[in-house]
């Protein structure tokens, strides 16, 4: 029933939803939120979580043996194909490069979240009945509130910059909408508990109520970018890193990776890579961090149109090359399982 254990898959995978919105519920109602994410907490969630975790795709690819081995042409291949594509968007217009981007990285959140429920799902005995009905249910858990942001017009966060999302601002369609999401959970666990007898808290239906927490409490209800940035990504960067330890970190004979490297090595490097990239995005282009990346502030900044049509699509490389990867690395045939 469990991917690893009862303990553990509480702890890594349907935990991290639940934690970090009790959390940001709990500081609004306390009126202890913050207006924005301070430095400290913008490097431990961007750099050390959002970032690192795209990094950590590593280990199941390029330092994996089976799965480099079975995809050695695709994991060339397509981050080539991401910069190219890059620049052309990038040359069209930034806007165009980062509205491709967000709309990948928005399709991989809620990829990821079908993943979990579909491995448990998997897993339940006798589980077969009503399948496409729970496929529309976890989708609309974070499908819905997505239709509501892009129904509310400009919010005061972003996925990645103002304007990324087309806006279709449409009053009417929001109140159906919200009271039609609380509907379709209300009837998922009725159907779960009346029809098939089945306990409220299984995994499954833990992931189905974890994602519909987490998605509608950063976007419908606080809407704020400190709220949906905690949700956002401790929700989805935390189990990632689990499946990646649990699959390759903790199966040393596969990596291609010196056996006299320590384990604890791994977070340390991802760490360091989250902060080095983080650090070339701020000093080379984006100037928003002085508190932490001051100090390199000496290095040029990217002006020119031109380069910045090659640098930020390579810059970018890391999280495309990862939102493309990551729909093919997971199957059964290609890696080693959990």
């Amino acid at each position: 029933m469990w991917i690893r254990s009862q303990k553990a898959d509480l702890i890594f995978i349907i935990g991290p939803a639940f934690i970090a919105s009790i959390l940001v519920l709990l500081l609004q109602t306390l009126n202890l939120a913050p207006k924005s994410l301070g430095p400290i907490q913008w490097l431990i969630l961007v750099a050390f979580i959002d970032v690192a975790h795209v990094w950590s795709t590593l280990f199941r690819t390029y330092l994996n043996r089976l799965a480099y081995q079975r995809i050695k042409n695709a994991l060339w291949i397509i981050p080539l194909c991401c910069y190219v594509a890059g620049v052309i968007l990038h040359s069209i217009s930034e806007l165009t490069f980062w509205r491709t981007i967000a709309y990948l990285a928005v399709f991989h959140f809620i990829r990821q979240q079908y993943g979990f429920f579909s491995i448990y799902k998997a897993k339940e005995l006798k589980d077969n009945q009503h399948n496409n009905f729970d496929r529309f249910v976890i989708y609309s858990c974070s499908i819905i509130p997505l239709i509501i942001w892009h129904f509310s017009g400009p919010q005061e966060f972003n996925w990645f910059l103002k304007g990324d999302f087309f806006y279709m601002r449409n009053d009417y369609l929001i109140l159906p909408l919200k009271i039609l999401g609380p509907i379709i959970i209300f009837i998922f666990f009725s159907k779960e508990i009346i029809l098939h007898k089945r306990k409220i808290l299984s995994p499954k239906n833990l992931i189905v109520l974890g994602t519909y927490i987490s998605w509608w409490t950063g976007i419908v209800w606080i809407k704020s970018d400190w709220s949906f940035t905690l949700t956002n990504i401790i929700a989805h960067g935390i189990p990632y890193f689990a499946l990646i330890y649990w699959c390759h970190i903790k199966k040393p004979e596969a990596l291609l990776w010196p056996s006299f490297i320590p384990i604890i090595v791994w977070p340390l490097l991802l760490i360091t890579l989250g902060f080095t990239e983080e650090l070339l995005w701020d000093t080379l282009l984006w100037r928003e961090n002085q508190a932490i990346f001051g100090i390199f502030y000496s290095l040029p900044e990217a002006s020119s149109l031109s380069l910045k049509a090659l640098l930020v699509p390579l810059l970018a490389l890391p999280q495309a090359t990862h939102y493309i990867l990551d729909g093919l690395i997971w199957r059964k045939n290609i890696t080693l399982e959990v």
